[in-house]
């Protein structure tokens, strides 16, 4: 498994992506919180207008009975919208934590790939993205690991083989046939090598 309950130093661990998808979304709820204002007070001064010449209503300044004219409820308003998008910008934040921070160690496991080490095992926290990701990088560098270690075995034994024809004059038929068997299977592995290297 991938899940570990290990917790991150920091929640910015990629700023320029966690960043610039917080300003993102809070642009989006900015101009969202100007449309809304401006189609509240749209509404409420035809709704005002209709309903002072409906039951003729005398009222000196009609501006004055707009919902944003009255400071208490305007401050209100702009309380309740700037608290909503720093929760916004909080729950933006973590939410990206949570796809970036992964990142980090998929990116450390493959670069160790490529450096020819195999014996790693990549860990994700329980909330983190890309679970299935780091399963199937995990499973990779296993079986790699199996394939490579199958042609040492392989070629050890094709050593020994060897060496131990060399000791005679002229090695059993059998000998050579089992030798020629494993240079085959061995060149078979190899040649998946070789087609991954070019398919990268």
């Amino acid at each position: 498994m991938s899940q570990t309950t290990n917790k991150r130093k920091t929640y910015i661990v990629n700023p320029s992506y966690q960043y610039g998808l917080t300003a993102r979304i809070g642009l989006f709820a900015i101009v969202g919180m100007i449309i809304s204002v401006f189609l509240c007070f749209l509404i409420t001064q035809n709704t005002l207008s209709l309903l002072i010449l409906k039951y003729n209503l005398s009222i000196e300044d009609p501006s004055s009975v707009f919902i944003f004219n009255n400071l208490p409820i305007t401050v209100s308003y702009l309380v309740l919208m700037a608290l909503l998008l720093i929760i916004l910008v909080l729950l933006t934040i973590r939410h990206t934590h949570s796809i970036a921070g992964p990142m980090i160690p998929l990116e450390r496991a493959v670069h160790e790939m490529r450096k020819g080490n195999l014996d790693i095992h990549v860990r994700l926290r329980s909330k983190d993205y890309a679970h299935s990701l780091a399963d199937a990088l995990n499973a990779l560098a296993s079986e790699q690991s199996e394939l490579i270690e199958g042609l040492r075995e392989n070629i050890a034994k094709i050593k020994t083989k060897v060496e131990t024809m060399g000791d005679k004059s002229e090695g059993p038929r059998n000998d050579l046939e089992d030798i020629k068997r494993k240079v085959a299977s061995i060149e078979k592995q190899l040649m998946f090598f070789e087609t991954a290297k070019k398919q990268v």
